[in-house]
C-alpha cells in the first residue's frame, strides 16, 4: 500500500532546492532517494508534479510525497541470524554483530542484515526504499551494537522524529589506543566528507555540526575503555572526532593511528576480529506509541568483552562491566 508524507515549508525558511530541505528537513529519507522519488513524479509541489530536482522551494510551500510500496522480492530473505532484545507490532531491536553492513547496495545484494530482517519478518516500513526496508538509523559495518528497526511508515517516522529532536539516547562503548585522554571531554567539531578520500569523513570548517562527549571507563593493555555519547549523527562520527583528538579505536584501519611503534595486548586480541573496538551499547527513549520506556542494553562481542574484563575499573561505582 502506499504511503503518503506532508510538509509546510516554514514561514521564515530561506529558499533552497527541494531535495536538500526534504533530507535535511524531515531526516526521514535520503537525499539520493528523494531524487529518484522527484524522477518518478512521486514528489508535489503545492499539488503539482516536481520536474527538476533543483526546484526551490519557498515559505509556505505544501510539499506531498508518495512512497511506493517496497518492491516483492528485490532483495532476497536469508536466514541469517539475528540477536533480538526487543520486538512489538511497531519496530524491533537487534543486536547487529561486527562485520555484518546494514543494508545492501548497488554491488552488494545479499549477506546484509537487511536480508535477515526480510528472513525474519514481512512487516518492514517502506520510507527507506527497496534497499533499506525498516532502517531507520544505521551503524558501520565494522560497528557492533543496537540497531532499531521499523516495522511500518507510521513507526519510522515517529522514531526518525525522535532521532530527528534528539530524544533518543545512544552510548557507545569504544576501546581506543594512544594518550590517555582526559578524564571526560567534549569534542565540538563539523565533520564533511574528506575532500580526497570519498570512503573517509574528517574535520571541516564548512561541514556539519557535530558534537560528541565521552568520559574513561577504564585503562589497561595499552589502551582505553570510553564510554561515548554522540550528540548528533553524522557520518562516522566518533572514529573521526577520536582521531581528531588524537585516538585510534581498536582495530580501525580506516581512520587508524599510521605511526604507531609495534602492536600491543589490544591489537593482539583484535586480530581476526570481523569489527572495530565500538559498540552501540545503551538505547534508551519513549515508546512513541505505547509512552512506554525502552531502555535496552546489548551485550559486548566476546573479544570486546575480554579486553574490558583485562581492564582496571577506575571508577566502581559508575561502571558496569
Amino acid at each position: 500500500m502506499e504511503n503518503e508524507l506532508h510538509f509546510t515549508v516554514d514561514a521564515k525558511s530561506e529558499p533552497v532546492r527541494i531535495d536538500k530541505y526534504l533530507s535535511t528537513q524531515t531526516g526521514l529519507i535520503s537525499r539520493n532517494r528523494i531524487q529518484r522519488l522527484i524522477e518518478e513524479g512521486a514528489v508535489l509541489l503545492n499539488g503539482e508534479p516536481i520536474l527538476r530536482t533543483k526546484e526551490k522551494v519557498q515559505p509556505g510551500d505544501r510539499i506531498r510525497i508518495r512512497i511506493p510500496p517496497p518492491q516483492s522480492g528485490a532483495i532476497e530473505p536469508e536466514a541469517i541470524p539475528l540477536d533480538i532484545l526487543y520486538e512489538d507490532s511497531s519496530f524491533l531491536i537487534v543486536n547487529k554483530q561486527a562485520g555484518l553492513c546494514v543494508h545492501p547496495t548497488e554491488h552488494r545484494k545479499t549477506g546484509t542484515l537487511v536480508n535477515a530482517l526480510l528472513h525474519h519478518s514481512k512487516e518492514l516500513s517502506s520510507i527507506g526504499g527497496v534497499m533499506r526496508p525498516g532502517i531507520v538509523h544505521r551503524l558501520d559495518q565494522a560497528t557492533s551494537g543496537i540497531l532499531l528497526v521499523a516495522k511500518n511508515d507510521d513507526a519510522h517516522s515517529k522514531l526518525s522524529l525522535l532521532f530527528k529532536t534528539r530524544q533518543i539516547e545512544k552510548i557507545y562503548w569504544a576501546i581506543v589506543l594512544g594518550p590517555t585522554p582526559p578524564e571526560a571531554g567534549v569534542i565540538d567539531q563539523p565533520i564533511g566528507r574528506h575532500p580526497a578520500d570519498r570512503k573517509r569523513m574528517t574535520i571541516l570548517a564548512d561541514g556539519r555540526k557535530s558534537k560528541t562527549m565521552y568520559r574513561i571507563l577504564r585503562t589497561g593493555l595499552g589502551g582505553t575503555l570510553l564510554e561515548v555519547y554522540p550528540k548528533t549523527g553524522r557520518t562516522h562520527q566518533i572514529r573521526v572526532h577520536l582521531r581528531h583528538i588524537g585516538l585510534s579505536i581498536a582495530g580501525d584501519r580506516l581512520y587508524g593511528l599510521r605511526k604507531r611503534q609495534g602492536r600491543g595486548a589490544i591489537e593482539r586480541l583484535f586480530e581476526g576480529y570481523p569489527g572495530i573496538g565500538l559498540h552501540a551499547k545503551i538505547l534508551r527513549f519513549v515508546h512513541p506509541i505505547t509512552g512506554e520506556k525502552i531502555d535496552l542494553e546489548a551485550p559486548l562481542p566476546p573479544i570486546f568483552q575480554s579486553v574490558v574484563d583485562q581492564m582496571i575499573c577506575l571508577n566502581r561505582s559508575k561502571n558496569d562491566s
